[in-house]
């Protein structure tokens, strides 16, 4: 069988990217796998890449779906994040439909695999009317509908993306929730030993990952703990080069104003894999502390979730549809530094919860390693060629 994936990939700094990278290393050990992207891509593993189409031309479509059909798939597996193919949302969108439809009077079975959803709520807290955002549901109705016209199956990652779609009055059968992967702790680097404990957060960087409050919460933990430190990894996602360079110099102005130069730690950077391993086995708390409300699960989750570490995260959507309190991490509001300061101390004092966390938190990604997903998706492969 032969899958053509419609998809952003490495080297772009992109969720989706990261996504299908991993996913089809794994899709390839059972089926022919060609992988269409960007004219940015440019990683060079096992699994076939053309580069298919450039982002933000008006012939996008049209190029891409020449390269399809030049492929003769049995499958095209289409990626969608908001910004797929255009930095501005909006296009993006209406291409993804132009090119489904086209895709679609062909013999080729199209699966659609979405990174995130919107929901009427969403629409009526931005515009704070309701009549307003009554007239942006119509399109955001169209785009579902579409998707399901144009698509054999609609791949989400939680319960919570599925019961949005549903709402938008999509058919039970033509969606599938398929959990982001995770990947397997490797453990090449055992970890210096140290004193105190490390607290880690990685991913993008970015407004919507609440980084000011997590910075406000360590004033309050390092006057109890002084041997706290505060680890801030990671690189601004390409759509968004020059605002991310910008929040990244205010989060750096925020440490000097509080005096914490000794405490937190920014480390602008796309760490590579075996960067980003050692960091997690050398940190105790890892903390994702977001303020967005978008239903989309966390490709930073996913990757911490194998190590036994325990994990402080906030009460939004893709947390909520993802984890329990308690159980296998501990939630706290978004939007407020002295909960999360207390999180961390609850943690740093007490070591039986955060093995109890890590442990549960590690359990729940036994089901989740990229190869036991890929079996899933060759699944629906068969079953919708």
């Amino acid at each position: 069988m032969k899958i053509a994936a419609v998809t952003l990939y490495p080297d772009k700094k992109a969720g989706s990217a990261l996504y299908s990278h991993k996913l089809y290393a794994e899709i390839s050990k059972y089926c022919t796998v060609v992988i269409l992207s960007d004219n940015e891509a440019n990683h060079k593993d096992n699994v076939k890449m053309v580069n298919a189409w450039r982002r933000k031309s008006l012939l996008m479509p049209f190029q891409l779906f020449k390269h399809i059909l030049r492929q003769k798939p049995h499958i095209c597996h289409f990626q969608i994040e908001y910004k797929t193919f255009n930095d501005n949302a909006a296009i993006s969108a209406i291409e993804n439909l132009l090119l489904l439809l086209l895709t679609r009077i062909t013999s080729i079975s199209i699966l659609v695999t979405l990174h995130g959803v919107i929901p009427f709520a969403t629409t009526e807290k931005v515009f704070e009317r309701k009549a307003t955002a009554v007239f942006y549901n119509v399109p955001l109705r169209i785009f579902y509908k579409t998707l399901e016209f144009s698509s054999k199956k609609i791949i989400v990652h939680t319960n919570l993306m599925e019961n949005i779609l549903r709402a938008y009055g999509l058919s039970n059968n033509k969606i599938a929730v398929i959990p982001h992967g995770v990947d397997r702790a490797r453990q090449f680097y055992g970890g210096d030993k140290k004193e105190g404990l490390t607290v880690l957060f990685h991913g993008f960087i970015r407004p919507s990952k609440g980084l000011e409050w997590l910075i406000k919460a360590m004033q309050n933990v390092a006057e109890l703990h002084p041997r706290v430190k505060l680890i801030i990894a990671g690189e601004t996602p390409h759509q968004e080069k020059r605002k991310g360079h910008f929040h990244i110099s205010q989060l750096r102005r925020e440490i000097r104003c509080l005096q914490l130069e000794n405490h937190v730690k920014i480390i602008k950077k796309f760490l590579i894999e075996n960067e980003l391993e050692k960091l997690i086995l050398e940190s105790d708390v890892l903390v994702l502390p977001y303020i967005d409300n978008f239903f989309e699960a966390s490709g930073a989750l996913a990757r911490v979730m194998d190590y036994g570490k325990p994990l402080i995260c906030t009460k939004i959507p893709r947390f909520l549809g993802d984890l329990k309190n308690g159980e296998d991490c501990v939630m706290v509001s978004p939007c407020d530094a002295q909960k999360l300061a207390e999180a961390v101390i609850e943690l740093v004092q007490n070591e039986k919860l955060r093995k109890k966390i890590g442990e549960n938190l590690k359990e729940k990604a036994s089901c989740r390693y990229w190869d036991i997903l890929a079996k899933e998706y060759v699944q629906l492969y068969e079953e919708n060629a």
